[in-house]
């Protein structure tokens, strides 16, 4: 019998939607160890599976024994956080996406410096973007990517992020919005926002131009519907010229080329998505 969720116990949260060929590997590399750090040996992991059609809650709850998994009816990544915090986890709380990788001993790691902090704070690890089966015009894309300033100097989340008590205080309920993660950074200074460069996440690149598009396009989206949402909110933390971090640093002009390209071809779909209140849902399924 799975043992009862822990108050006092650090908490990793997973909302899972039809994630059964992704979520044994971010569950295997998490639970794959017994490393101690500064005295955190432990911490539970709750996934929800939200709206999910294949069999990602069967996997998890036939391989995982050790985590928790609940189920939802709704696909909503916010109702799905929503259903994991209502059953009082312990903090701090890592909230991870589904289809990224992060080490036993690194999410230790995270847990050590926010437990060991007591003012708001956001720990954001950093990532390393797995490219060795994407296509030549994806690499290029990542490398004029990592060259920007946002990527280089304050992190860009890659599905992971954690908070300590008193930084989850900054809010009450999670909205429903696709940038969850820019939602969350939007509560904090950048003087309250610690990137971990010790700790990293391995996050996969799309194979092909045509899913890294997707993917582009609904980040893109997702910052249309983030600003919207401010907008028609007084309380407004949101930075509009988030974007202007984006300026490319010099490289080769093809790498240029093809991030210009990639970007512009996403935002006009994130736009027209947008416009018409499109629910089709982009993401990459070249690695599913």
């Amino acid at each position: 019998m799975m043992k009862a969720i822990d108050s006092g116990t650090p908490t990793i949260i997973i909302a899972a939607y039809n994630e059964a060929s992704t979520i044994q590997n971010t569950l295997t590399t998490l639970t794959d160890s017994t490393s101690t750090v500064s005295g955190i040996s432990t911490f539970q992991i709750l996934v929800i599976c939200n709206g999910c059609s294949d069999n990602t809650a069967e996997l998890v709850t036939q391989n995982f024994p050790q985590v928790h998994c609940y189920s939802i009816e709704q696909a909503s990544k916010a109702l799905a956080i929503q259903t994991a915090e209502s059953l009082n986890p312990g903090f701090p709380r890592l909230y991870l996406d589904a289809d990224i990788e992060l080490s036993n001993a690194n999410a230790l790691t995270l847990f050590s410096l926010a437990s060991n902090t007591q003012s708001a704070a956001l720990f954001i690890p950093s990532s390393v973007t797995i490219k060795d089966q994407s296509s030549v015009l994806v690499r290029r894309f990542y490398s004029a990517w990592q060259k920007t300033p946002y990527t280089k100097v304050l992190g860009y989340g890659a599905g992971a992020y954690l908070l300590n008590s008193a930084g989850r205080k900054r809010f009450n309920v999670w909205p429903e919005l696709i940038a969850d993660d820019a939602f969350v950074r939007s509560q904090f200074s950048t003087e309250e926002i610690q990137i971990v460069a010790e700790c990293k996440v391995l996050v996969k690149a799309p194979k092909d131009l045509r899913s890294l598009i997707a993917v582009k396009a609904r980040s893109k989206r997702g910052n249309l519907e983030l600003k919207r949402y401010f907008e028609l909110n007084s309380s407004n933390k949101y930075d509009h010229k988030q974007g202007k971090r984006h300026r490319l640093s010099p490289t080769n002009t093809p790498n240029i080329i093809v991030y210009i390209l990639v970007n512009l071809i996403a935002l006009a779909i994130a736009k027209a998505q947008h416009l018409t209140g499109s629910k089709k849902w982009l993401r990459d399924q070249s690695n599913r």
